[in-house]
């Protein structure tokens, strides 16, 4: 299968699991694009399967319906929600990727330290990593990206070079 048949089939069967959720949740398209943060045009080329959800999109479906990303992208684990009789939804957070991830943007939002830490090892992983990222970002096939990601600012020599100058004296 070419690379462009293998991309068409992924976003055709994200389309179909943004269908199954509106259909679960009994939301109306209009309610999808606004849970997601895109316009009903996007939203309604998301669901047909024309067109690559944003990242930011995947987020927000995540973090306001509960839906694992594991299962949303990858069709492992569970969807991580159940209706109630009601009609609300449960967090069902089960898969360790999806609670690890919670975790970080958790402490990321509310501690600035730990969110330039986590953001600093990052930038040094994709340095360290450089050739191994582009290959990934050239075999997925995912739509993200397929040029070269946006270079990391160049690596400092020393630890102390990384932090502002302190007070002069």
């Amino acid at each position: 299968m070419t690379k462009k048949k293998l991309k068409s089939k992924l976003i055709a069967g994200y389309g179909k699991k943004l269908l199954q959720l509106r259909k679960d949740f009994a939301f109306t398209q209009e309610k999808m694009a606004a849970i997601m943060n895109i316009t009903l045009s996007s939203y309604k080329k998301n669901e047909l399967g024309k067109h690559l959800m944003s990242t930011s999109s995947l987020i927000a479906l995540h973090n306001r319906l509960g839906i694992s990303l594991e299962w949303f992208l990858f069709d492992r684990g569970e969807m991580s929600w159940k209706p109630t009789e009601t009609g609300s939804t449960e967090k069902q957070v089960s898969d360790p990727f999806t609670m690890e991830l919670n975790e970080m943007i958790s402490l990321m939002k509310g501690i600035p330290l730990i969110h330039h830490g986590i953001m600093l090892h990052f930038q040094e992983l994709k340095l360290k990593h450089k050739e191994l990222i582009q290959e990934y970002w050239q075999g997925t096939g995912t739509g993200e990206t397929t040029a070269a990601p946006t270079p990391a600012p160049a690596e400092p020599t020393e630890p102390s070079a990384a932090l502002p100058p302190g007070p002069a004296g």
